[in-house]
């Protein structure tokens, strides 16, 4: 049987296979050709050598994939209005699905419309209690609606909606921990089409391999990019020195829930796997940019990017000092706080409020976050957990 292809071991350690040194510089020729190529024609990285050599390593053993000349050819990238939330006096605005920014945008107008935070801050269980309780709330939601919007019907403007989002704050207990929270509701009733199937319980796995950053150019323009080859380097194939995603491991592998009814993100031909990626730009009253943030981290991404913006505006911290915050992603009955960062007093206070709380060390969160100031003047902050470096030029 065949070990099947070797480029990342080729890649990251020299012929007498040894890792690279510390201070060793890669030198990436067949990216600079491959760049070259595309910068040419576009079209050469779906019809040319470039696409004829992924196709080729596709299909290499072992399981090898059924990937064609034909579907790279037929494949076009699509143009998508952003989503926004309208939050206080801001607009916060992401991806629309496949990504799941709509997680971040519901956390958000959940906090707005339910319990209010505390003077505390930061410092306060109870305010981690509401806001481990808005993810929650959240995560049911995307889990159970949102995918590949060619291929589902989602109540996409509902889970948005101020109305519905009232309706299931109103779940949030500000003192204690609640149950009801990790239930997905039904914001059908407030969407603009009316509900054509029952979704089904999802059964995504969870896979980390994503990379995030936020740049501000002399111009004002604003990208906030967060990327993914789905799990540690992709596939490990490479291909004009480029890492092969395996972004498959996005969707669900079960068609079908326990019940037999349809699991939105469930793997198909053409279909878009359901991402967490969850780049984030934030506007003031007047639509001029106020701040970017996202991060890596899988389906951690929307808790990473909330607790920023949480940070930022409601506890009035600076975004470096948002960014050192404790993770804490709470998705479903256990609530993850970040051990080597989060306070005894933190993690023995969410307990006390009756929250299922796992200490845990594998919180590898890699935010990157700019704000302007009212002066014009620009705030970077980068993630101490990651490799991030704040930068000017």
């Amino acid at each position: 049987m065949s070990e099947g292809p070797t480029d990342a071991f080729e890649y990251f350690y020299d012929e007498q296979g040894n890792p690279y040194p510390v201070g060793h510089v890669l030198v990436n020729t067949d990216y600079a050709d491959a760049l070259s190529k595309i910068a040419e024609d576009p079209r050469s990285f779906y019809t040319g050598q470039i696409a004829r050599e992924i196709v080729a390593m596709v299909g290499q053993a072992p399981r090898p994939g059924t990937l064609t000349m034909a579907d790279m050819a037929a494949y076009r990238p699509v143009r998508h209005q952003a989503l926004c939330q309208t939050y206080r006096s801001h607009q916060i605005c992401g991806a629309p699905p496949p990504s799941s920014w709509v997680a971040v945008g519901m956390i958000m107008g959940l906090l707005e419309h339910g319990p209010k935070f505390s003077a505390g801050g930061a410092s306060d269980p109870k305010n981690w209690g509401i806001l481990a309780q808005a993810q929650q709330l959240a995560y049911a939601d995307r889990d159970r609606y949102i995918a590949d919007p060619n291929f589902i019907d989602m109540p996409l403007k509902g889970m948005l909606n101020a109305e519905y989002l009232t309706q299931r704050a109103g779940l949030i207990a500000p003192n204690s921990a609640s149950k009801v929270t990790m239930i997905a509701g039904d914001p059908w009733p407030f969407n603009d089409t009316e509900q054509t199937v029952t979704a089904g319980i999802d059964a995504t796995d969870d896979v980390h391999g994503t990379t995030h950053f936020v740049v501000v150019d002399k111009q004002g323009d604003v990208v906030s990019m967060t990327a993914s080859v789905e799990s540690i380097f992709g596939t490990t194939r490479m291909v004009g020195g480029m890492f092969l995603n395996n972004q498959l491991t996005d969707f669900s592998f079960r068609s079908v829930d326990a019940q037999g009814n349809p699991i939105a993100n469930a793997v198909a031909g053409g279909k878009r796997p359901r991402s967490s990626m969850s780049p984030s730009i934030v506007l003031d009253s007047d639509s001029e940019f106020l701040l970017a943030t996202g991060s890596p981290g899988g389906n951690n991404i929307i808790a990473y990017t909330v607790k920023t913006l949480v940070g930022v505006f409601e506890w009035g911290m600076s975004p470096q000092a948002a960014v050192d915050l404790p993770n804490m992603v709470a998705r479903g009955a256990t609530v993850r706080l970040e051990k080597d960062l989060a306070p005894i007093a933190l993690i023995d206070g969410m307990r006390e409020l009756g929250f299922d709380v796992d200490a845990s060390r594998g919180e590898n969160s890699g935010l990157s976050v700019i704000k302007r100031h009212a002066d014009g003047t620009l705030e970077g902050a980068a993630d101490k957990r990651r490799e991030g470096v704040i930068g000017e030029l």
